[in-house]
């Protein structure tokens, strides 16, 4: 748009009155029944994990994702305490995003750091578990592996009448032992 005019709209009196128009649908949308994920939550889901390390971490502990299913719930479930303490791509990355992401924080802030990613989102970048070891960074990863590019299949499924394609991951990956190399 035009920048002269785009100013005008954003400096006008009544942006404030915007501003709360927007942050009341947003809560309405929050708590609509639909916004919610229809599990049995008696099982392990993805709410359930989420809301579990919740629990056990600190307010000023930054958490990062990477991009997928899990970004989404994350940014659902977590309920984070203190602002500037989410990184997340918003839609602007890729997989792969996340380790990045959470290595930056954590050098950035000194703080201890979780990152939320996924088994297709984590095989991206999992080499640099190497640089998260050797520079003894405060980084808790929370995988969830679905076996599966999870967002990507669920839009097939959604839009393309189950037709799948590339989506399911056949990969043989043990994470205990590879967290085991690495000191874990």
């Amino acid at each position: 748009g035009d920048v002269k005019q785009a100013l005008n709209l954003l400096m006008a009196p009544d942006i404030k009155h915007s501003a709360q128009s927007w942050h009341d649908e947003v809560e309405t949308i929050k708590n609509m029944p639909d916004s919610h994920l229809t599990m049995d939550m008696s099982r392990l889901n993805p709410q359930a994990v989420i809301e579990a390390v919740r629990k056990r971490t600190a307010d000023d502990h930054v958490v990062a994702t990477d991009v997928g299913q899990h970004q989404m719930w994350t940014a659902q479930y977590y309920h984070f305490g203190n602002p500037r303490t989410f990184v997340t791509s918003g839609g602007l990355g890729t997989m792969g995003f996340g380790m990045g992401a959470a290595i930056g924080a954590c050098v950035g802030t000194g703080k201890r750091t979780v990152l939320f990613t996924s088994d297709g989102s984590f095989h991206m970048n999992m080499n640099e578990l190497a640089t998260t070891v050797t520079n003894n960074l405060p980084l808790i990863i929370v995988l969830m592996d679905n076996n599966a590019l999870g967002m990507v299949r669920q839009w097939q499924t959604m839009f393309y009448d189950n037709r799948y394609s590339q989506t399911t991951l056949s990969r043989q990956t043990d994470y205990a032992k590879l967290a085991e190399a690495f000191g874990g």
